[in-house]
């Protein structure tokens, strides 16, 4: 695996022979992620209430329907809820 980054390595960087070189830009690569700003912080935060209060009201209306459609189906089992075509 180490032998396939050097190659790709080679490829990327042409005008770097020296080995030493290849493992400072496998280091560049793996480079840490930047911090993210307090603002961007905050918006994440708030996206993610603003997205569970539509799962609960989702959940809600789909519980809503389910209880609907068995008490409909259950009262045509028992025949009080008749069609006519």
């Amino acid at each position: 695996m180490l032998a396939e980054e050097r190659s790709l390595l080679a490829v990327k960087f042409e005008n770097n022979d020296d080995s030493d070189n290849d493992d400072d830009n496998v280091q560049n690569l793996k480079k840490k992620k930047k911090k993210k700003g307090r603002k961007k912080v905050r918006r994440r935060r708030r996206n993610d209430k603003l997205r569970a209060q539509d799962a609960s009201t989702t959940a809600r209306a789909t519980q809503r329907r389910r209880q609907l459609a068995t008490r409909i189906w259950s009262m045509i089992r028992e025949e009080k809820l008749l069609f006519h075509v």
